[in-house]
């Protein structure tokens, strides 16, 4: 995510310098081009960068209540039963 921020920072940094360089001036369709495409590339990586960062988010969270959440050890016991000409099993236990 951070190199994510650190290229829409660049962006920033390039578009800046170019409205300087255009202040006082008409635009040329090549300008008007690279502005274009460095506004794309700040949508993009700002998108991108929300996407990480709720993803990251929920990832933070399901750890914590995983962590939080106490599991009890489950008691199960399994035994033959049977007689004469009779069989089965017993099945006893917490769930």
């Amino acid at each position: 995510m951070s190199a994510l921020l650190g290229h829409r920072a660049a962006g920033e940094r390039e578009l800046a310098v170019l409205n300087l360089d255009t202040a006082g001036r008409p635009t040329s369709a090549a300008e008007d081009a690279t502005a274009a495409a460095l506004g794309q590339r700040y949508t993009s990586t700002t998108a991108g960068a929300i996407a990480l960062g709720i993803t990251g988010g929920a990832l933070a969270v399901t750890g914590i209540v995983l962590l939080t959440v106490e599991t009890q050890p489950r008691r199960v016991a399994l035994a033959p039963w049977g007689a004469r000409g009779l069989g089965g099993l017993v099945l006893t236990g917490r769930f």
